[in-house]
């Protein structure tokens, strides 16, 4: 079985999680990791998204790198930014990438029905797709913005199971093989996300049948959430994932920097 001793999806206390850039390199080191994304909010109209200026974001981030190479961690600078109904929601004065997450985190308006509203979250995906710009779609399945909907449940287990419900019934395996093609052809790799276990491991089969790649990340906003790897594991139990299906940021096509 492949071995997952990367992650593509983390967040420091520059945006909303709580690590500073040296407590992630200590969580780094216990969780074993050779390689990593840090992908903090760069978003418009997000509370959370990275108030300090590039420069300084930048000095911190290249300090970081270059202690964690030191210790044999390759580390990428991503980011992660909304899909509205224009597409990508980056703020002026983005730093210059290595790789961008999109993830749809609000839809906007009002809604004449529950099927309306999930009809405008995957017109944001599809939109985004095929506009491009960024290099991963985000939690597809999972932290999906249901609180407009009345639908938040009062722990994280039960937000994640009212997600799986909205998943079933909006994002159907129909859908997911009509955007596959854009998806190929885009270049776009789909998220494995370990903290909201999603997307359906249908799902995931599907698409890798018809030449999608994935990304992995925990999307971790903690030390402890670096260690966790339940889904990932089951994934690769159960499907036919392989190395050559994964995204890697040193290898991705065009080589240039992900710029605004």
């Amino acid at each position: 079985m492949m071995g997952v001793d990367f992650d593509f999806h983390i967040h420091t206390v520059f945006s909303d999680g709580s690590m500073s850039f040296e407590e992630l390199l200590t969580a780094l080191k216990r969780a074993g990791l050779s390689k990593c994304g840090i992908t903090d909010h760069f978003e418009t109209g997000l509370p959370h998204s990275v108030a300090v200026s590039e420069a300084n974001y930048m000095d911190l981030f290249n300090r970081f790198k270059k202690e964690a190479g030191n210790s044999g961690i390759e580390v990428f600078l991503g980011g992660e930014t909304g899909l509205g109904p224009d597409g990508l929601m980056l703020p002026t004065g983005a730093p210059p990438f290595d790789f961008l997450i999109a993830s749809v985190h609000r839809v906007n308006g009002r809604h004449k029905s529950e099927s309306d509203y999930w009809r405008e979250y995957r017109t944001y995906i599809e939109r985004g797709i095929e506009k491009g710009g960024f290099q991963i779609l985000g939690h597809v399945e999972g932290y999906l913005p249901t609180a407009p909907l009345g639908a938040n449940g009062g722990t994280f287990d039960e937000r994640r199971e009212i997600e799986r419900y909205y998943a079933a019934k909006y994002l159907t395996l129909d859908w997911y093989a009509s955007i596959a093609p854009t998806l190929v052809k885009s270049g776009v790799a789909v998220e494995i996300h370990e903290m909201s276990s999603s997307p359906r491991l249908e799902v995931i089969d599907l698409l890798q049948r018809k030449g999608v790649r994935f990304s992995y990340g925990t999307d971790s906003h903690g030390p402890e959430q670096l260690m966790k790897r339940e889904f990932i594991t089951r994934v690769l139990n159960c499907t036919r994932l392989n190395e050559a299906d994964i995204f890697k940021p040193e290898k991705r096509r065009g080589g240039a920097r992900c710029t605004r």
